[in-house]
Parts: C-alpha cells; structure tokens; sequence
C-alpha cells in the first residue's frame, strides 16, 4: 500500500518576497545564507554563458566566457557544459577556459538535458525525439544507452537559438520532467492532441507507460529516488508515485484549485521534508511540509512570491535552484532568479547587468 502523505497547515505568508541580492564565493564562507554560489548560467537572450560570482549582498553576473550559444546545459557541478554551436554538440569541461571543447558526434542535438547530482552522467531528449545516456564527464564522455521515442515531433531552433513558434506538431510532443539524482531513472510526459500521458525510462529499462488520470506538467524525484512527485495541472493536484518499477500507483498528496492553480515546477528538499510548487498564473512557489499529519488540510507553510512568472525550475547546486533556466518570457535587462529550498527558504534575484 502507498503512502498517503497529508499536509499540515502552519503558516502561510501571503505575498511573502524576499528578493535582496544574495550570494557567496566559491571558498568557504559565514552566513546564515549562500545563495546563488558561484558558477555560470546561459544566457539565451544574449546566447552566451556568464558567470555568477561575488560575495553576500553583492552578487553579479561576469563578463561572457562563451558566445553565440544555440543552447546550453549547465552541470551542476557549477563549471562545465553541454552547448550547441553551428548546428553539433559540444561539451566544454572548464567554462574558465572554454575554448577547450569536445564534440560529441555520437549524440543527436538537444531539446532538453537532466544531469547526474555529481555531474558524471546526463540524460538528453534529442529534437527527433530520442532518450540518450552518456556518461564518463569526468574523463572521456561515451554514449551508454539510446531509446527511440518513436512519434516524438521534430523542434527546430532558429538563429537566436530559440524554438521557433508553429514548429512543434500538436500530434506528438514528448517532454522530459524529472530525473533521479543518478540521472539513471526519468520521468517524461507525452501529449498527443487533447491527450497527456506519462512515461517512465532508465538507462537499462525502456520506456514504460505510466497508469495516470492527467496531464503531467512537472515532476521531481524524492531524494531516495524510491518516488516521484507529479503535479496533474487538469486535476489540480500533485500525487505522489512510489514502487515505480513493480506496481506504480499515483496518491494524491495535495488536492487544490487554489494552491495548485497552474502548475509548472516542482523542486523536493534535499532532506525531504518539503515540497515546492510552483505557479506560472500566480507568479508564485508554494511550499508544502511533506512531515504534517493533519489530513483535512493541505494549506502551504510559506508563499515566496516570485516578481517574474516561474516556468521552470533547474538544479544549480543542491537545495539551489535557477528559476527559467531558458530565459522563459525575460526580457533583455530582466534579473535572474534562484530559488533556496534549504535551511533559509527564500527566492532572490541577481541583476543580468549590460
């Protein structure tokens, strides 16, 4: 039998925003907070690579160390990448010396990438809707398994590295939304017309349906990887999946109309105890105790609103998180923002700067 995970309501800050300029240096530092740590994001307006660096109170984005950038996936070890130039992959170990790069001719561009918590393994969902495992980043990258999607759409990217509107059939549309700290097992949603579906993959298992009344728009794995939260935007609610890989069944952990608005992120404590919500209608992360046992309520613990509409949530370092990691919707001089899922829950911004 599932595990029924209820929602104590303790206290809701409405409106609660915290969006000083926070962050630390790589070396070890004091503070009761450090966030966003030094490392580097992409830029796709500008379709370059910056660094974030500086200290508490004064963080900055650098001078670009990587330019024209189709696309980009930051590791998560906070200094290398996978990018896309002139139509081929590539992964550049050292972002401080970027002009050392590889070119992984093996594996098909990328729509979307999940990595490995150390950094040595990365899951991509290619554009001609393929699932491709490589591994080895700490030495020599080599492909360690592929499964074909099948109906998967073909996403072009134009010259700013953007997709371009009108290009994704509405037919077939398959979307990577969570992957395990391993970045072995992943969750992917596929939609077809009116109809959503989830799927379930591993590097050693093929892609399995999932048996899920909804639509999937977001998901994160427990810190054990022994589950999976879901949120279903149609149904208004997150559920909760474990025995993923025996007899898989969804409970519903949270059930709101008003607390799970719109769903678009979700992001789980490193210790477990929380769950984040984002909401891209209400420009807001809700944040719910996963330890309550009260069952006749599922009111979050905290509202940290957000100042810019949170589409995405992507691992920047543990408990760190970049907010729209794709420039979702910003504007050029529009800041970035970091999400803390830590100790000091709090959202902050760091000023994209000329």
């Amino acid at each position: 039998m599932l595990t029924f995970l209820s929602l104590k309501y303790r206290i809701v800050a409405s409106a609660f925003t915290v969006l000083t300029l926070f962050a630390a240096s790589s070396t070890a530092q004091t503070g009761s907070w450090s966030v966003p740590s030094s490392g580097y994001v992409f830029d796709s307006i500008a379709r370059n690579v910056r660094p974030v660096s500086g200290f508490v109170g004064s963080a900055v984005l650098g001078a670009p160390v990587a330019t024209g950038i189709d696309w980009a996936s930051i590791a998560p070890d906070r200094k290398s990448s996978l990018v896309e130039m002139n139509g081929s992959l590539f992964w550049i170990p050292d972002l401080s010396a970027s002009a050392t790069s590889q070119a992984l001719d093996r594996v098909p561009l990328a729509r979307q990438a999940l990595w490995s918590a150390d950094a040595s393994q990365v899951v991509i969902l290619s554009n001609g809707g393929q699932l491709d495992w490589v591994n080895n980043f700490g030495a020599d990258p080599v492909p360690l398994s592929t499964w074909n999607l099948g109906s998967a759409s073909r996403i072009r990217r134009g010259a700013d590295g953007q997709v371009r509107a009108g290009s994704t059939p509405e037919k077939a549309v398959w979307s990577l939304l969570a992957a395990d700290s391993a970045a072995d097992q992943v969750m992917l949603s596929f939609s077809s017309g009116e109809s959503s579906q989830l799927w379930l993959a591993s590097s050693t298992a093929p892609p399995v349906r999932i048996q899920f009344a909804g639509t999937p728009v977001a998901a994160a794995f427990t810190p054990d990887a022994g589950g999976v939260f879901v949120a279903d935007a149609a149904g208004h609610r997150v559920v909760e999946i474990q025995n993923l890989r025996t007899s898989p069944l969804p409970e519903t952990v949270i059930s709101s109309a008003l607390y799970v608005n719109d769903p678009s992120a979700l992001a789980v404590s490193s210790d477990g105890n929380r769950l984040f919500v984002a909401d891209k209608t209400d420009d807001v992360i809700r944040v719910f105790d996963l330890t309550a046992a009260q069952a006749s309520s599922v009111s979050p613990e905290l509202e940290l609103a957000t100042s810019t509409v949170p589409e995405s949530l992507t691992a920047f370092a543990q408990d760190r998180y970049l907010m729209n990691a794709g420039n979702a919707g910003a504007r050029t001089g529009d800041p970035l923002y970091f999400l803390d899922t830590g100790v000091s829950v709090r959202v902050a911004f760091v000023p994209r700067g000329e």
